[in-house]
Parts: structure tokens; C-alpha cells; sequence
């Protein structure tokens, strides 16, 4: 499902909170991180030992940076993708990169990370 960074209504410690057309839904981070780690993370030995040791602090997937006109990150349920985007032509960028740095401190303070790709 693709959204709006302005769907964003905040972010708890147990999950973000986003406006779907008049309802407030909720992404939980837990779930979200565990989703992450079944489609992104590569098997490496002892993982099966760590896994049950160690939480995993990535809970989706970021793109702050980079050539494309289109700011993102990407959180995940049980059976969705959730793409929040923002389109750097819509507003200048330098207005963009706060609003991007409050959502990923905010995400990071509920104990979480977003993955880097660029």
C-alpha cells in the first residue's frame, strides 16, 4: 500500500499511527521487524542461536537519499507492504530533510531502525 508521509498522525513506542481515508490504523514495529528479517535478512551461521537471543532493531526500510525524485520508507504487517513516499517535486528539498529526520529519530526512539539503502 502506498501513502503519504503527511498519513502520518504519530509514532508510539508499539507502532506508527497513520490516517487511511478518516481511520486511524496501526503498523506495529515488532511485527514490522520480524517481517523484515524473513524477506531482507541473509542467513549467516549461528543465526538460529542469535535470533532467539537477540532482538532484531530493524523494522523496515529507508530512502532519504539518493537520485530519484521520491523520499521513502517502508514498514510491514503480517500480510502488507506499507510505502510511505514523498516526492521532492512537490516541495523544496531542503524542507523535506527535517520532516525525514524527525520520522526516523522518532522510529529510532521507539527502539527501532529503518535499513539504509542508500
Amino acid at each position: 500500500m502506498v501513502l503519504r508521509f503527511d498519513q502520518i498522525t504519530r509514532i508510539e513506542r508499539g507502532g506508527l499511527f497513520f490516517d487511511d481515508g478518516g481511520t486511524e490504523k496501526r503498523i506495529d514495529l515488532q511485527t514490522s521487524a520480524d517481517r523484515w528479517w524473513e524477506i531482507y535478512h541473509k542467513p549467516r551461521f549461528g543465526d538460529a542461536i542469535l535470533r532467539r537471543k537477540k532482538k532484531n532493531r530493524y523494522c523496515g526500510v529507508k530512502e532519504f537519499g539518493g537520485v530519484s525524485d521520491v523520499r521513502y520508507f517502508k514498514l510491514f504487517d503480517e500480510t502488507e507492504e506499507y510505502c510511505f513516499q514523498f516526492f521532492l517535486t512537490e516541495r523544496d528539498p531542503v524542507e523535506i530533510l527535517p520532516i525525514l529526520q524527525d520520522i526516523n529519530a522518532r522510529i529510532n526512539k521507539a527502539g527501532y531502525w529503518l535499513y539504509d539503502w542508500a
